[in-house]
């Protein structure tokens, strides 16, 4: 009798404690909670506090543009070299990669000391040619200087006056300076002549010996986008145009000025070259990678906030939007940039109102 007491109890006791497992396990599962209807994971909220920027997302209609890829190349380049048909020491050097010196401005001068030697002795041989020539004019007005005389006199001053010319205009050289037109005319004075030019290089220094012909200074007047453009596009490009041309590496949006499109395409890339002069000007520099956008002439909508409006955290962008009256995390994907601007290609409709400052939100 003693044992089946024992028994049953074991047993009502071992049932009891199963029991009691099993209900704390439906209890942390939530068994008896109210529940939650399927769907996505309700993102967390903060009130929506008074006088936060808010703003209506509205779409906004731009114009499509395709993108020619090409570089930035100088318009004009020039090197200026030696002149002089001797060797000759450089006695000053003013050029420095990345000055702007304007037309005309002395760059290099050459040590001229011996030159200036050879014209004060052209200039002496001039003066004594001219006093013979006019000595001898006037005796044959008086009838005492012989035809010889009179030739010699004459061909003597026609001789020094040339020696006088060519060592004054090697003097000259002994200057070099910065052109005063364009690359193919350097001494032309054109509306279109540069008034400043840019050093791109220098190839000696004070105390070097420059060699006849050899370079002293390379320069360039301005830069201009090389664009390799499809022959699709041909149709909405023309001289004149204004683009607006983007260079990545400064991260940096302008206009410039469509003022060449070469007249032959590539049969192999089906594409021909436009050039584009003055985009982003200064900072832009000599073989910048950059992008020309081609307006096509159709437009599109499209969603554009202010980019203080989105949240970065690593790879992922959000916006606050307004939910009945409070401020609801939206995780969306944007694509390009518009000024202080970026476009939201999806995460967000029009009409949604939206925390203008994404710094100001009180939660995440």
């Amino acid at each position: 009798m003693n044992r089946l007491v024992r028994v049953l109890r074991f047993a009502t006791l071992t049932a009891a404690a199963i029991a009691g497992i099993v209900v704390l396990m439906m209890w942390l599962a939530g068994f008896w909670a109210e529940k939650t209807p399927p769907g996505p994971p309700t993102p967390p909220q903060s009130p929506l506090a008074a006088g936060l920027p808010m703003m209506t997302v509205q779409p906004v209609q731009v114009a499509l543009t395709n993108e020619a890829i090409g570089t930035i190349r100088a318009e004009h380049e020039i090197a200026l070299s030696s002149r002089l048909p001797m060797p000759a020491q450089v006695a000053l050097m003013k050029a420095a990669p990345g000055d702007v010196v304007p037309a005309g401005e002395l760059l290099v001068r050459l040590n001229d000391s011996q030159l200036r030697a050879q014209l004060a002795a052209a200039q002496a041989n001039l003066t004594l040619a001219k006093d013979d020539n006019e000595r001898i004019t006037r005796l044959n007005r008086e009838g005492h200087a012989a035809p010889r005389e009179i030739t010699t006199a004459a061909s003597n001053l026609a001789m020094a006056q040339a020696k006088y010319d060519e060592a004054s205009a090697l003097l000259g050289y002994a200057e070099i300076r910065a052109p005063g037109g364009l690359a193919s005319q350097p001494d032309a004075a054109t509306p279109d002549a540069p008034k400043h030019w840019f050093v791109i290089d220098r190839y000696a220094e004070v105390g070097d010996t420059a060699q006849p012909g050899q370079p002293l200074v390379r320069l360039f007047d301005r830069l201009q986008l090389t664009a390799v453009v499809p022959e699709s596009l041909r149709p909405h490009i023309e001289i004149g145009q204004s683009v607006a041309v983007r260079i990545d590496a400064l991260n940096k949006e302008c206009v410039g000025r469509i003022n060449e499109i070469v007249p032959q395409a590539s049969e192999q890339s089906r594409s021909f070259q436009v050039k584009v002069t003055g985009p982003c000007q200064p900072g832009v520099i000599v073989g910048m990678f950059a992008r020309m956008k081609v307006p096509t002439g159709q437009t599109e909508l499209e969603l554009q906030v202010p980019q203080a409006a989105i949240r970065r955290v690593g790879q992922l962008t959000s916006v606050f939007v307004e939910r009945d009256g409070r401020l609801v995390r939206q995780f969306v994907q944007t694509g390009r940039e518009a000024g202080d601007k970026v476009v939201v290609s999806s995460g967000l409709s029009a009409g949604d109102r939206i925390l203008t400052d994404a710094a100001k939100a009180t939660s995440d």
